[in-house]
């Protein structure tokens, strides 16, 4: 995917090696990028600080939401991730008023995409499009994904190579979670499938 030169970013940066390998593929188009800290994990403050000394180092504006019980106890929403997927976006969308600006950026790659396909058809959801679409909406928010055809092997790869520090996410080997069950049986066939090439 490539950007245009003429419009505003906003990069939403979780401090993951796919977010981090997107920030520094497209730093020269961020105008700032938005930074979430839920606080559910002991080592959530990592991210937040591996997130700032990138954004100092390159001369980015940097905007952080903390996430308190405050907030958490405002929603009916019982679901942690659809909270938090609200949370952020809506913090998402607020950021992009701020600096008068109507794109955002965001890491999904191609395992992202077959996770949310799986867990459609595990639903039995009728969508004329299973996955996640490149190109999507949010309120005001355009939402780019520009990793969408990466697979995360490869963003991982890509931050190691180019010295990029990065954190992993201790919940994602949490089994309460349907994604990640899903991530592990897609990252199983993933090995399968290689070992036939």
């Amino acid at each position: 995917m490539r950007l245009d030169k003429t419009q505003k970013y906003i990069a939403a940066v979780s401090g993951g090696p796919d977010s981090m390998a997107m920030l520094n593929k497209f730093k020269k188009f961020i105008t700032v990028v938005a930074h979430v800290n839920y606080h559910k994990r002991a080592d959530s403050s990592y991210d937040t600080k591996l997130v700032k000394e990138f954004c100092v180092e390159h001369d980015i504006k940097l905007e952080i939401l903390d996430v308190t019980e405050k907030i958490y106890k405002k929603s009916q929403q019982h679901n942690f991730q659809a909270l938090a997927r609200i949370i952020r976006y809506d913090f998402f969308n607020d950021v992009a008023k701020k600096y008068k600006c109507c794109n955002l950026l965001v890491a999904h790659n191609l395992n992202d995409f077959l996770e949310t396909a799986v867990m459609q058809q595990n639903r039995k959801s009728l969508n004329f499009f299973y996955g996640i679409k490149e190109v999507s909406q949010y309120k005001n928010l355009k939402i780019y994904r520009p990793l969408i055809n990466s697979w995360k092997s490869d963003l991982e790869k890509y931050c190691n190579k180019n010295d990029i520090k990065y954190a992993i996410d201790s919940t994602n080997s949490s089994d309460i979670y349907e994604r990640n069950r899903i991530r592990k049986q897609i990252r199983t066939l993933s090995v399968v499938e290689r070992k036939k090439l």
